[in-house]
């Protein structure tokens, strides 16, 4: 069932607004009079109250400063937009359902000065404040990490309800009235909450959570991410995945970045599984995903030797004259598969792209490893390559070029 307004109402209203934008001098109470019609539709469809915002806190400031009715107030652009949007859309948007759709998914978001954090199921997300951030209200603050919050575990949501559950009341009043009446800062904010979420159909709804209860969010946003921990882009894991997964674990990330849950993490993280991939014991799982930091990568074949049943598709840079580059090679068992470079490769928790990707400094390549305490393994797959290269007079489609050379058998690169 809908409710709809009728006809000679939305005409009469869409004339009052052409009058009310044709007039040289606006008075608080012709604001006011179109005000009042404007807030009667939005009982209708609630979410226009949207476009009724920008008004409703001008309208609030001049009674604040004891306007008098008939004195005249400055429009601000951001109202006539409104008026303009109102005049061209009222005759499509008078009509709106009397239930909601469900409610699909439940986020919890938190703020601190120095971070934001959010969780939905056993998906978490995060990061730290800017300086520009650090100057603004813990209100604004905790808005904004809403609104970052449902762009990084709803973005592939369209055509529902979002649950949002914070401990901040003022946040949570702002999205549910689609602003502030008080705060400039505050509306801007929900307005460009809420267009994002229109451009998708989605209808947030906000609701309080005492802070007591809101300790994984609150965790989450006291977190300090590592300012070297950066995510592979999902397209490229996703090929690596098809190719040599589905894996088990993902042994070095954090909540910004992991790809596999579980996941082990090297901060203080409510989501992983535990804290330090040295301190694990490997064997727990077989196919295991690393993306360490680069002064890692050294430890971690270590490690890996302790394990004899492990496999492991470890990324690394392409750096043939670094220690680590000859035990990789040993420790081989696959062909090195290339990963294309662009410039959102790699990301950190900020969405800043790494600067040796942006400066062509930089290439990675994923590795399958097997610990040298098996060396079966390292011995079949060498020798199929010796035996490959006897027969072979040109390069097989995908190869891009020979990395290394071992026991005399030269090793090549695929594209991944």
């Amino acid at each position: 069932m809908q409710l709809s307004v009728p006809t000679d109402k939305r005409h009469q209203i869409k004339q009052d607004i052409i009058t009310l934008l044709a007039t040289q001098r606006i008075t608080l109470r012709m604001l006011y009079r179109i005000l009042g019609k404007l807030n009667a539709l939005t009982t209708i469809v609630r979410s226009l109250r949207y476009h009724c915002s920008s008004l409703a806190s001008l309208v609030s400031k001049s009674t604040r400063q004891n306007c008098a009715f008939d004195s005249e107030v400055p429009l601000p652009l951001t109202g006539r937009e409104d008026l303009i949007w109102w005049s061209e859309n009222l005759d499509m948007i008078a009509v709106g359902p009397i239930k909601l759709p469900l409610v699909s998914l439940e986020i919890t978001t938190d703020s601190s000065l120095k971070g934001w954090g959010a969780w939905c199921g056993q998906r978490a997300s995060g990061g730290t404040w800017n300086i520009h951030d650090q100057n603004l209200h813990i209100n604004a603050l905790e808005l904004k990490a809403i609104f970052l919050a449902v762009q990084k575990l709803a973005d592939d949501q369209k055509d529902t309800t979002i649950a949002i559950r914070t401990d901040n009341t003022t946040a949570m009043h702002c999205v549910n009235n689609f602003g502030s009446l008080h705060s400039s800062t505050l509306n801007s904010l929900t307005r460009s909450l809420w267009a994002w979420a229109f451009e998708r159909n989605i209808f947030l709804k906000a609701t309080h959570i005492p802070g007591t209860c809101n300790d994984r969010a609150d965790l989450l946003s006291r977190t300090t991410c590592d300012n070297h921990s950066f995510s592979l882009h999902d397209a490229i894991f996703k090929r690596l995945d098809a190719a040599q997964g589905p894996f088990d674990i993902d042994l070095f990330a954090d909540f910004t970045n992991y790809k596999i849950i579980p996941y082990i993490s090297w901060i203080r993280d409510p989501f992983a599984l535990s804290m330090d991939a040295f301190l694990s014991k490997w064997d727990m799982w077989n196919n295991l995903y690393a993306f360490p930091p680069f002064k890692l990568v050294d430890r971690c074949l270590s490690h890996l030797d302790l394990f004899p049943s492990c496999e492991l598709s470890l990324i690394c840079p392409l750096w043939p004259t670094q220690p680590f580059f000859p035990r990789l090679l040993q420790r081989c068992i696959a062909r090195p598969l290339l990963i294309p470079t662009f410039d959102d490769l790699l990301q950190d928790h900020k969405g800043e792209p790494h600067p040796l990707i942006l400066n062509n400094k930089l290439r990675l390549v994923v590795w399958r490893l097997a610990p040298l305490t098996c060396p079966q393994k390292q011995r079949d797959f060498w020798n199929s390559l010796s035996e490959k290269a006897q027969d072979r007079h040109t390069n097989s489609l995908g190869i891009v070029g020979f990395v290394g050379v071992n026991n005399d058998i030269p090793l090549s690169l695929a594209l991944l």
